[in-house]
């Protein structure tokens, strides 16, 4: 993640300059970031340091993602989408109090797609993406000023036929490289492009 140009890259390894946080609880792996986000109320971006209030895990600017909770009233809401390359989404919630102490909120998503780049070897469109998550949360009021919440959440990512962050790779007859020149065009013209899908990737 980069914000005004901070950032630590992709590294699933890396703790991250922009500090992530989800409710208010860090997130330091980048692995995070690539996380189905659903049903949420806000999101906060503070520029700066904030080791004060989020502590040293916040060395430069900080993103703070909050959901959402049970409210007053029953509410909720649906979507769905389909598109080309077999794009598709759908995604809704429903919230609302139990009684006078309690509320519940619960929330689930679909999304993905079928490929929107052909390889020529074995005739599939890559990459295939399919997200899944979902989300329940409780919330109980103890007083006007008191309040506890219980939140379950899980999410599954599958892709296949990409390389990095989602792009298939190209390995035989790649273009040429720079500086471009009239030879280096005319070979790039009579030569023929040729995807590869990658192995199988499981992310979970």
């Amino acid at each position: 993640m980069y914000i005004r140009g901070i950032g630590s890259g992709g590294n699933e390894s890396f703790d991250q300059s922009v500090g992530l946080f989800i409710d208010d609880i860090y997130h330091g792996r980048s692995r995070t970031t690539q996380a189905t986000f659903l049903d949420l109320d806000r999101i906060e971006v503070l520029k700066g340091p904030q080791s004060i209030f989020f502590g040293n895990n916040a060395i430069a600017v900080l993103c703070s993602i909050i959901t959402k909770k049970p409210g007053d009233t029953l509410d909720g809401f649906a979507r769905a989408l389909y598109g080309e390359y077999g794009q598709y989404a759908a995604e809704g919630a429903v919230g609302g109090p139990i009684n006078d102490k309690f509320g519940a909120r619960a929330a689930l998503t679909f999304n993905g797609g079928d490929g929107w780049i052909k390889n020529v070897n074995t005739g599939e469109h890559v990459p295939h993406v399919h997200d899944m998550a979902g989300r329940v949360t409780l919330l109980f009021k103890a007083t006007e000023d008191l309040e506890a919440s219980l939140k379950i959440e899980g999410s599954k990512h599958r892709e296949a036929g990409a390389a990095f962050s989602g792009q298939p790779m190209q390995i035989v007859n790649c273009p040429p490289p720079a500086p471009i020149t009239a030879i280096s065009l005319g070979r790039a013209a009579r030569s023929t492009c040729r995807w590869v899908a990658c192995p199988r990737v499981r992310q979970q």
